[in-house]
């Protein structure tokens, strides 16, 4: 059962006033906006979006709240929809529902037998298996070496392309049986963890996503609205700290420059110094908590 990470905290930052309309833009399993609908006080409505659609959010019945299937780029049409023109606070959660993840179907988690599938949206053509059975030895690195951040990638990726010659790559536990063959250190779990990030990061573009809906966000947010941020490892994190840095600015010219020559001004003001973590007791029930960190920033 998916237990959403932080929800006290996501409400304290989120909510900026009772009567407003707030977007869930990854609803996933619609945790976080059950429990904003559930709020005392709260007279708004929710609007969930997600490019998966989970059976939680099917049983989600309340009149003031609305799903539509969608991606950031399209924030703006399903808003439209809704007949919402500015919203008072946007949440990304960024990381896997825990349906997702203990469904072998998907192909998301290394411990289940599955195919590899790894898509968060069932109707596009790229699947991990078509990542490792068809990119180029120098491709399949650079995904394994941006996107896992693993010092090996060359390497991993010229025995991957030598297994694939003999047979295609197909099911999750024949990946893991040669990435196990391939490992060399100790406790092989954070090695296939990152491999496995890798090819769905990739699969969906996740960090090219991220970088969109932030930015189309920033202009649907209505003044003194919250844009909320829940990330699960640093290469998300990065990129929500550099953009709430960036819009918190009023000038990104490089420095040395005499003068201002951007025009950029300020949209954002931060309202966590530094990103929120779950407490230890949260940690300790709901393990996929531990690697939370959330980051909240208000329109100007």
């Amino acid at each position: 059962m998916h237990r959403p990470v932080l929800v006290r905290e996501v409400l304290s930052f989120w909510l900026a006033r009772p009567d407003g309309a707030y977007v869930d833009m990854t609803f996933g399993g619609g945790g976080h906006s059950k429990a904003l609908l559930e709020l005392p006080g709260f007279a708004g409505t929710v609007i969930g979006i997600d490019r998966d659609r989970m059976p939680e959010g099917a049983a989600l019945q309340s009149p003031r709240f609305s799903f539509y299937r969608g991606n950031f780029a399209e924030m703006p049409d399903r808003l439209a929809l809704a007949g919402v023109a500015r919203p008072s606070g946007i949440l990304f959660d960024f990381g896997l529902s825990s349906e997702q993840l203990d469904d072998p179907s998907r192909g998301f988690s290394f411990q289940l037998e599955g195919p590899l599938d790894m898509r968060f949206d069932r109707g596009q053509e790229l699947t991990a298996e078509k990542i490792l059975n068809e990119y180029s030895e120098k491709a399949l690195a650079d995904v394994f070496f941006r996107y896992g951040e693993e010092p090996k990638a060359k390497s991993l990726a010229r025995f991957l392309v030598k297994a694939r010659q003999k047979k295609r790559i197909t099911a999750t536990g024949e990946l893991r049986l040669l990435l196990v063959a391939f490992w060399r250190g100790p406790n092989p779990r954070r090695f296939l963890a990152r491999i496995f990030q890798a090819l769905r990061i990739e699969v969906n573009q996740e960090l090219e996503n991220i970088r969109r809906g932030l930015e189309a966000s920033l202009p649907l947010l209505e003044p003194g609205g919250r844009l909320v941020a829940i990330s699960y490892h640093s290469l998300e994190d990065r990129l929500v700290k550099d953009f709430f840095k960036r819009e918190s600015k009023d000038c990104v010219c490089p420095p040395g420059l005499p003068e201002c020559l951007c025009g950029h001004r300020a949209s954002l003001k931060i309202l966590t110094a530094k990103p929120v973590l779950a407490s230890a007791k949260e940690k300790e029930e709901n393990p996929r908590a531990g690697s939370a960190k959330l980051r909240a920033a208000q329109k100007l």
